[in-house]
């Protein structure tokens, strides 16, 4: 499956609607912190739907809200969503992690 951002691998990303908070800084500083959900999950990022984007290349903190483990991402795209009002951020995380969804393959 082509991905456009040529980062978080789609041959292993699952489609599963999880609860997350995301927190990022903006250029002037101000801290930005959004309670949304995932679109679609890897061992290697997420695509979360967001009403305020991070902006690309932006560190973002991201907790996974039904387990309670937070990992540290790279906002590394953007696009819009089907939805009206809402964006598609492709978060990058910056180290795998297979445990971080809580799924566990077979």
């Amino acid at each position: 499956m082509f991905n456009r951002y040529h980062t978080v691998s789609n041959a292993r990303m699952v489609y599963l609607s999880i609860p997350v908070k995301l927190n990022w800084l903006t250029s002037e500083g101000t801290d930005v912190s959004e309670h949304t959900g995932t679109l679609q999950v890897s061992p290697g990022g997420a695509t979360v739907l967001v009403r305020t984007a991070p902006p690309v290349g932006a560190d973002v903190r991201l907790t996974n809200c039904e387990n309670k483990r937070t990992i540290f991402t790279t906002a590394a795209g953007i696009r819009p969503s089907l939805e009206p009002h809402i964006l598609e951020a492709v978060l990058e995380f910056k180290l795998e992690d297979e445990t971080f969804w809580g799924l566990s393959s077979a």
